[in-house]
């Protein structure tokens, strides 16, 4: 999954526009669960994804 993120960022980064960039933190272990511990604990960016 690091490796497909580190891919895509490049492209998504050029479609969400105004210079918005994406941080990948590489956080091994649990079967992602750590990850998404990470993001649900994460403050709103002020994004909306529809």
């Amino acid at each position: 999954m690091y490796v497909a993120a580190l891919t895509l960022a490049p492209f998504i980064e050029k479609h969400l526009g105004n210079d918005a960039s994406i941080v990948i933190v590489n956080k091994p272990g649990a079967g992602g669960e750590i990850g998404f511990t990470e993001l649900s604990l994460v403050e709103a960016h002020g994004y909306r994804v529809s």
